[in-house]
């Protein structure tokens, strides 16, 4: 899809908008943290002064205004709620920032083929914002989940992303692990603790066959942890509807949080979807 525009909503060190922009994508990227912004404008002048990217020093809520932002030590940890930026007692500093709802956004510069949302802890609050927006992504990644450190949620906040999806009108659906770029399925999971398991996910790292290695070699992109990959018809896997999704991500959680030794707010997974 080269030369469409897409957005990334939550840039942080730029690996997912040096991508978009390493495939002719135009870019509107977004962080809400000052430092992140001033670093990624010096990396990427170039393409700034192309006009091929513009970067947006704010955050993404419900409403358009001011909001306390927290910075955390860890900066994927930067978040507009406290608790995340406070995992393992990380907080740093809070700051305001300007807020913007997606409507707003999606109104001063167009509907994109493809937005990616990843903002610790607001993800679902951005998809609300865009209801009522006149045109929706055709494409868009989203974070299942996000939680601040002991938090429990109940079955309906973990799915609270992919319903806000389905009322968007998004009708197709891939479950996207982020650390190895694999669409999960009923049978294929990076979670499962038996012998051959374990073997198996060594070989793969060792010889290079993972699917995140495979990308590495087909974009030459680096495609670091975090990065969130191709998008659209390119990420991996097949599409599925709402229902086959919801039963998708309540199995895979609950393998993940089989393994021993698991934080609350470790299981990683992006949901893909299309309209």
């Amino acid at each position: 899809m080269p030369g469409k525009l897409v957005y990334d909503i939550g840039m942080h060190h730029g690996q997912d908008t040096e991508f978009y922009l390493a495939q002719g994508h135009d870019v509107i990227a977004i962080d809400a943290d000052p430092g992140i912004v001033e670093q990624n404008r010096a990396i990427f002048a170039e393409q700034i002064d192309s006009g091929q990217l513009r970067i947006l020093n704010c955050a993404v809520a419900d409403r358009n205004g001011t909001l306390p932002f927290y910075l955390s030590e860890n900066s994927v940890w930067n978040s507009l709620k406290k608790g995340i930026s406070d995992r393992e007692g990380s907080f740093q500093q809070q700051i305001e920032v300007e807020a913007r709802t997606l409507e707003s956004l999606l109104e001063e510069f167009g509907a994109p083929v493809y937005m990616k949302i990843d903002i610790e802890g607001y993800d679902a609050i951005a998809l609300r914002s865009m209801q009522g927006a006149a045109g929706l992504p055709d494409y868009i990644s989203v974070e299942t989940e996000c939680l601040e450190e002991g938090e429990e949620p109940g079955e309906e906040e973990m799915l609270t992303t992919l319903v806000i999806l389905g009322e968007l009108g998004y009708r197709g659906f891939k479950l996207i692990d982020q650390r190895t770029l694999e669409a999960l399925t009923p049978t294929r999971s990076p979670y499962a603790e038996g012998v051959f398991d374990r073997l198996r996910r060594r070989l793969a790292k060792k010889t290079g066959r993972r699917r995140v290695d495979r990308l590495r070699r087909d974009y030459a992109c680096p495609f670091p942890m975090g990065a969130s990959g191709p998008f659209g018809e390119d990420a991996d896997g097949t599409w599925i509807p709402f229902e086959a999704a919801r039963e998708l991500l309540l199995v895979q959680r609950q393998r993940f949080f089989e393994q021993p030794d698991v934080a609350n707010y470790l299981f990683w997974c992006d949901w893909h979807a299309k309209r």
